[in-house]
């Protein structure tokens, strides 16, 4: 598969590889060339929240991302399984040798933690988007898999490949390298720097709650 998308266009300056129920923000391509402007070589991915989709969306309508970002709020939905990966972004060198990809069944378990496992294997920079990037997962069910549910056939066949081919990768959680963004610009951090602040954010909130319970005025 990646071979045939790298022919259709040898310049393009980042691929992407997800799943067809996947929904990006109207300025996920903007953040990948953002990240191509700091990287060479790199592969990024996040986590995603799932949601019912009772109709189309209207692309048309200038509105369309707001109304979805205002169902996930609305829902208080949660980021999924972090095992759960269906993006990748990768620049066109960063996989290397393609044919020495292993015959993994795409789309199913297995195949996106193999490629997760090879991306940190190699040494390159690999990045998690997932504090800035909503990755929209439009609900179905899996009535199309014998029994309706994992495990496969098809699971364990990728696993078994995986584990003959540089091994399972861990999960989201570990990338070691986050996109942070706020008001003025965005940059890559360390993991371990983003959960010092995470850290520090929720004693502060502790504090602030403590405080408003004292009926006492504080500024953080």
């Amino acid at each position: 598969m990646m071979n045939r998308v790298f022919e259709a266009d040898p310049c393009a300056p980042v691929y992407v590889y997800c799943s067809a129920d996947i929904i990006f923000p109207p300025y996920f391509a903007y953040t990948l060339l953002f990240l191509k402007k700091k990287f060479q070589n790199f592969m990024a991915t996040g986590r995603r929240v799932t949601i019912k989709m009772e109709k189309r969306v209207n692309f048309e309508d200038e509105n369309w991302w707001k109304l979805l970002q205002r169902r996930v709020s609305i829902e208080r939905t949660h980021a999924d399984n972090p095992h759960a990966i269906d993006f990748f972004a990768y620049t066109a060198s960063f996989f290397g040798d393609l044919q020495k990809i292993p015959p993994l069944l795409i789309g199913r378990p297995y195949f996106d933690l193999w490629v997760l496992g090879y991306a940190r294997r190699s040494g390159k920079p690999v990045i998690d988007l997932s504090a800035e990037i909503l990755t929209i997962h439009q609900y179905h069910d899996y009535s199309y898999l014998r029994g309706g549910s994992w495990p496969t056939k098809e699971s364990e066949y990728n696993k078994k490949t995986a584990r003959q081919n540089g091994g399972i990768g861990r999960d989201l959680d570990q990338i070691p390298l986050v996109l942070i963004c706020n008001e003025e610009n965005c940059d890559i951090h360390t993991r371990s720097e983003v959960g010092k602040r995470k850290r520090l954010f929720a004693v502060r909130s502790r504090l602030l709650k403590m405080f408003k319970k004292l009926n006492t005025t504080i500024k953080i």
